[in-house]
């Protein structure tokens, strides 16, 4: 509470910042999770890459191939405006 007021604050995690790079088409091609951590770096996130990883296989706009560190991710529809 600041001067009264309740103070919401905005959380930057990979969940909420991944529709994001989604729906800029950052995943119209085959990705890396090193590639996806890459442009949340550029964006100055800088998530663990556990958070990162996790929030990759919850996400149910993309979809994943590979096993390992082969991993990698696209797509799973178009984001429309």
């Amino acid at each position: 509470m600041v001067n009264g007021k309740i103070v919401k604050r905005l959380t930057k995690t990979p969940t909420t910042e991944l529709p994001a790079l989604w729906q800029g088409g950052f995943f119209t091609e085959w990705r890396s999770a090193a590639e996806v951590a890459e442009e949340f770096a550029k964006n100055g996130y800088h998530f663990r890459a556990s958070a990162l990883s996790k929030a990759l296989a919850r996400a149910p706009f993309i979809t994943p191939k590979g096993s390992g560190k082969g991993l990698r991710y696209i797509q799973t529809y178009p984001f429309e405006k």
